[in-house]
């Protein structure tokens, strides 16, 4: 139903959100993605 969960992520090594972190997956995808375009160290 939601591909970009549950299918690899290329620009995270092949990641598959709800695999790795279950009902966190949506919070997770949306914080690591934040930092990344906003260059967090």
């Amino acid at each position: 139903k939601f591909p970009e969960f549950t299918q690899p992520d290329e620009s995270y090594h092949g990641i598959v959100y709800t695999e790795k972190f279950g009902k966190a997956a949506y919070i997770t995808k949306a914080r690591v993605q934040l930092m990344r375009d906003l260059s967090y160290p």
